[in-house]
């Protein structure tokens, strides 16, 4: 369910562990595809079985089985099954809370970094790609360890998730707004917010 601006009226996890995974069928959906749709959290995508084209904005992106895809807080996106083919897939979905509260040197140093990138829109991690493996087999962990019900089940989580996060930011740092006090970052950020609000207002000249 969403808003009128497409934002994602569901909660992910709770507000004292705001972590969700769940395990989807895209046969789920209407012709295969989950609606357009945003949310303030972060959430990453693996790749059971089937294929998936994944789409955040205008940007696009095949996902075979055992690939993983990171979209960032805030990016409109959607998933379709290729050739009409069901696809399933875990999806794993975190506020930026998760990691501390607003302020913190974790949080400004490696959070709010993807926060404050509007144009940054996600990462693919590609099963074919020995370098990525060691980061699929961790998002894999945090997938198993969900439904555990182990005494250290969080603190484990909690950890896995640290690991992964740390493998996301060395790779998309360069591509991340470190600006995070700019003219320019708070004008970006005016103009989406206002485009997501909008969007399906008449135009006007006025």
């Amino acid at each position: 369910m969403t808003d009128q601006t497409l934002r994602q009226l569901q909660q992910h996890g709770t507000s004292s562990f705001p972590i969700s995974v769940s395990f989807v069928y895209l046969s789920e959906y209407k012709g295969m595809q989950f609606p357009h749709h945003w949310h303030d959290e972060f959430e990453f995508l693996l790749i059971h079985s089937g294929q998936m084209r994944y789409t955040a904005n205008i940007e696009s992106v095949v996902l075979d089985p055992g690939d993983a895809i990171f979209f960032n807080s805030g990016a409109l996106h959607t998933g379709a099954a290729v050739a009409l083919k069901d696809c399933t897939y875990f999806a794993v979905t975190l506020h930026p809370d998760f990691f501390g509260m607003p302020g913190t040197a974790l949080a400004e140093n490696y959070i709010t970094p993807f926060c404050d990138s509007p144009f940054f829109n996600f990462y693919k991690f590609a099963a074919s790609r020995e370098a990525d493996r060691p980061v699929l087999r961790t998002l894999e962990s945090v997938c198993a360890l969900y439904d555990t019900q182990d005494v250290c089940r969080d603190i484990d989580i909690y950890t896995h998730v640290l690991l992964l996060w740390r493998a996301l930011f060395l790779c998309c740092r360069d591509s991340l707004s470190f600006d995070f006090y700019s003219s320019e970052s708070e004008r970006l950020h005016k103009m989406l917010a206002y485009i997501k609000t909008n969007y399906n207002q008449p135009i006007t000249l006025d």
